[in-house]
């Protein structure tokens, strides 16, 4: 919120050690990356760049994390439009990956010239001190509440956080009526002048908006949509005659999207419902000048949802 300090560790440089940029990303430890680790930390960008491009090089697409450290390398030599371009790839391609995401921090932090990516890696990002460096940037900047929530099978978990130092917040669930949570004492993912919650709630039916607000308060602190989903999604095919429609024969949803945001999330979310293993969904994004609705497919891309 206004007048939040900001964590001196959010501008501070991130750690570049190869045990630490690392963490977490079993398949990505092989000599290229870890080499263009090491020579970034040394201060040898130059040298980097010559591993992580060859990284880059191996396979096609090239994976998130060389391209991240191709990008750390990029912005270290002053190319920093070539940076933020590889940066850019590799947020699309995984931005859970903690490589990725902390080279996000990193440039952002440093002035790139790049959408905020923190709405992004507060939704897809694992690793909590990266979520609670997210979390605090956004909060710094002004944002009242920040939630993760997700929901399979009438199950509703994530998390909650809010600026200031309120004991409790109200959930309110669209057709499912609202909820007074308690925030837990030392929440790990709030920053210093936040506090936040868990949840783990059993709903009655499908919700599909939540409103986040303070007792006794009429303005909303955030809101947002939900995509409910089931673990034992029936396929479209089944029942089908076979000789109508072949066995094991994958169908793809295709969705233009260009506006109209209202629309597209009501599309979106009927065609994520009828999701299964031979069911996956194509959206092909023509340039849409919406920037809401560009968050909203980062979103459901990171999520594996289209």
């Amino acid at each position: 919120m206004p007048g939040m300090s900001q964590p001196a560790s959010i501008m501070a440089p991130l750690d570049l050690s190869g045990p630490a940029l690392l963490a977490g990303t079993p398949g990505h430890g092989d000599a290229l990356v870890l080499g263009a680790t090491r020579l970034l930390a040394a201060g040898r960008p130059e040298d980097a760049f010559l591993l992580a491009d060859r990284a880059c090089r191996l396979s096609s697409p090239p994976p998130a994390p060389s391209l991240a450290l191709r990008a750390l390398s990029l912005w270290r030599m002053g190319e920093k439009t070539e940076a933020v371009a590889d940066l850019s790839r590799a947020l699309t391609g995984d931005p859970g990956d903690p490589v990725v995401a902390r080279a996000a921090l990193q440039l952002s932090a440093g002035g790139a010239e790049m959408p905020d990516p923190c709405d992004l890696l507060v939704q897809t990002v694992q690793a909590h001190d990266l979520l609670r460096l997210s979390v605090a940037r956004l909060l710094a900047s002004g944002r009242p509440a920040l939630a993760r929530l997700d929901v399979m099978d009438r199950r509703l978990t994530g998390w909650l956080i809010w600026a200031g130092n309120a004991a409790s917040v109200e959930l309110s669930l669209e057709g499912s009526g609202e909820r007074t949570l308690a925030a837990q004492p030392d929440f790990p993912l709030a920053p210093p002048g936040a506090r936040g919650t868990f949840i783990d709630l059993a709903l009655s039916c499908d919700v599909h908006r939540w409103t986040l607000g303070l007792p006794g308060e009429t303005e909303p602190l955030t809101s947002g949509a939900l995509w409910p989903r089931s673990s034992a999604a029936v396929s479209p095919l089944e029942g089908r005659a076979p000789d109508l429609v072949p066995a094991r024969r994958p169908i793809t949803i295709l969705v233009p999207v260009f506006e109209d945001f209202e629309a597209t999330q009501d599309c979106l979310r009927a065609a994520v419902a009828a999701k299964s293993e031979s069911v996956r969904v194509l959206v092909v994004d023509d340039a849409s000048p919406n920037r809401r609705l560009k968050l909203l497919l980062d979103a459901l891309a990171a999520r594996g949802l289209i």
